[in-house]
Protein backbone atom coordinates (compact mmCIF):
# COMPACT_ATOMS: atom_id res chain seq x y z
CA UNK A 1 0.00 0.00 0.00
CA UNK A 2 1.42 3.55 -0.63
CA UNK A 3 0.02 6.85 -0.62
CA UNK A 4 -3.12 6.15 -2.44
CA UNK A 5 -4.14 3.82 0.94
CA UNK A 6 -5.60 1.82 -1.65
CA UNK A 7 -4.48 -2.39 -0.76
CA UNK A 8 -2.90 -3.69 -3.99
CA UNK A 9 -0.08 -5.80 -5.11
CA UNK A 10 2.96 -3.38 -5.59
CA UNK A 11 5.28 -4.27 -8.37
CA UNK A 12 7.63 -2.93 -10.61
CA UNK A 13 7.82 -3.42 -14.65
CA UNK A 14 11.20 -4.23 -16.93
CA UNK A 15 10.76 -4.65 -20.33
CA UNK A 16 13.99 -7.45 -20.48
CA UNK A 17 12.65 -8.68 -17.46
CA UNK A 18 9.05 -8.61 -16.62
CA UNK A 19 6.57 -7.44 -13.90
CA UNK A 20 8.20 -7.66 -10.77
CA UNK A 21 5.96 -8.40 -7.57
CA UNK A 22 7.24 -8.46 -4.18
CA UNK A 23 5.58 -10.82 -1.58
CA UNK A 24 6.01 -10.54 2.29
CA UNK A 25 4.94 -12.92 4.55
CA UNK A 26 2.52 -12.35 8.15
CA UNK A 27 3.11 -9.59 9.72
CA UNK A 28 4.80 -9.67 12.94
CA UNK A 29 2.99 -9.51 16.67
CA UNK A 30 3.36 -5.86 17.80
CA UNK A 31 5.76 -6.78 20.55
CA UNK A 32 8.41 -7.98 17.81
CA UNK A 33 8.99 -4.15 16.99
CA UNK A 34 10.93 -1.63 18.93
CA UNK A 35 11.93 2.17 19.20
CA UNK A 36 15.06 1.52 17.09
CA UNK A 37 13.33 -0.59 14.39
CA UNK A 38 12.13 2.95 12.56
CA UNK A 39 8.61 1.07 11.83
CA UNK A 40 5.61 0.59 13.73
CA UNK A 41 2.98 -2.22 13.96
CA UNK A 42 0.71 -0.01 11.93
CA UNK A 43 3.26 -0.61 9.21
CA UNK A 44 2.45 -4.07 9.06
CA UNK A 45 5.84 -5.56 8.54
CA UNK A 46 7.32 -9.01 8.25
CA UNK A 47 10.42 -10.75 8.30
CA UNK A 48 10.40 -12.59 5.49
CA UNK A 49 9.74 -11.83 1.68
CA UNK A 50 10.39 -12.78 -1.51
CA UNK A 51 10.50 -11.75 -5.05
CA UNK A 52 8.17 -13.34 -7.95
CA UNK A 53 8.73 -12.06 -11.21
CA UNK A 54 5.75 -12.95 -14.13
CA UNK A 55 6.93 -13.10 -18.26
CA UNK A 56 4.66 -13.70 -20.59
CA UNK A 57 4.30 -17.39 -20.22
CA UNK A 58 7.20 -17.65 -17.18
CA UNK A 59 7.83 -17.41 -13.58
CA UNK A 60 10.93 -17.14 -12.04
CA UNK A 61 10.77 -17.17 -7.78
CA UNK A 62 13.54 -15.41 -6.22
CA UNK A 63 15.07 -16.87 -3.14
CA UNK A 64 13.28 -15.85 -0.20
CA UNK A 65 15.05 -13.57 2.31
CA UNK A 66 14.70 -12.38 5.86
CA UNK A 67 15.43 -9.02 7.08
CA UNK A 68 13.69 -8.02 10.31
CA UNK A 69 10.98 -6.31 9.71
CA UNK A 70 12.08 -5.95 6.11
CA UNK A 71 9.20 -6.10 4.45
CA UNK A 72 6.27 -3.89 5.40
CA UNK A 73 2.54 -4.03 3.82
CA UNK A 74 1.58 -0.70 4.52
CA UNK A 75 4.81 0.90 3.34
CA UNK A 76 5.86 -0.67 0.01
CA UNK A 77 9.74 -0.21 -1.33
CA UNK A 78 11.16 1.97 -3.42
CA UNK A 79 12.52 1.26 -7.15
CA UNK A 80 15.51 0.46 -6.15
CA UNK A 81 14.27 -2.67 -4.13
CA UNK A 82 12.59 -4.08 -7.32
CA UNK A 83 15.75 -3.97 -9.53
CA UNK A 84 17.52 -5.54 -7.08
CA UNK A 85 15.07 -8.08 -7.61
CA UNK A 86 15.09 -8.01 -11.24
CA UNK A 87 18.72 -8.16 -11.91
CA UNK A 88 20.77 -9.88 -9.20
CA UNK A 89 24.10 -9.93 -8.51
CA UNK A 90 24.78 -13.46 -7.25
Amino acid sequence: MRANKKMNAQKYNYKDVGTVFIVASIPEKDMSYTEDDGVKPEHMCSNQGQALIINKDEVILRKKQTIKLGFCHRLGFDEKVFYGYAYPVD
